[in-house]
């Protein structure tokens, strides 16, 4: 686990330098851009909020994930998005260290104007995870999250956004067992507003 701040440094930096690049091609070609924003999240997942064990299982991970988004309607009073999140997360399973791996494909409605825009995202995607709880299997799974967040515009184009909410994986009953793994997030995104 003392890995995952540089990981999430290396990432930042990968970001930063695809934003840039990006930024160049959109000035150099004057096209849109596919994407409106990109960036980098972090989160925590967790069974334990505030020092309170909400489950009866120890379950916790650090969520790394890249953030490509694209406005799908651009509403008066709200939008509505579409996100890949490709994801890289260090989990921690009882007393066990793994990894867990996949892409969540994400809808989000957001207000559409103001410097500070509430919104919440529903989003699912295929896992993979190398560790196993008595209730769930390793292998093969589907995260399913629900967020709220709050997109801070620093700049017409950075953007942070701290987020919460709740997680759950689990299997479609693919193997045994599969009860399931459910935790709570919070943690923040950086992200660049493409030109348009």
């Amino acid at each position: 686990m003392r890995r995952i701040p540089y990981i999430f440094m290396i990432l930042l930096f990968a970001a930063s330098n695809l934003m840039a690049s990006q930024n160049d091609i959109v000035r150099d070609t004057s096209k849109n851009s596919f994407f409106d924003y990109i960036g980098v999240s972090y989160g925590h997942a967790s069974t334990v909020v505030l020092g309170k064990q909400y489950y009866d299982y120890d379950y916790s991970a650090d969520l790394f994930e890249v953030l490509l988004t694209r406005r799908i309607h651009e509403g008066r009073w709200f939008d509505l998005e579409l996100s890949a999140r490709p994801q890289l997360n260090a989990t921690q399973v009882e007393d066990r260290k793994g990894i867990e791996f996949g892409i969540n494909v994400a809808v989000s409605a957001v207000l559409s104007r103001g410097f500070i825009r509430p919104g919440f995202s529903i989003g699912v995607g295929p896992h993979y995870i190398t560790e196993s709880l008595e209730r769930q299997a390793e292998g093969f799974i589907f995260s399913d999250n629900f967020r709220f967040f709050m997109r801070m515009h620093l700049s017409e184009t950075i953007c942070l956004s701290p987020h919460a909410g709740f997680r759950h994986l689990s299997n479609a009953s693919l193997k045994q067992p599969n009860d399931g793994i459910n935790s709570f997030i919070f943690g923040f995104a950086l992200e660049y507003k493409l030109p348009q």
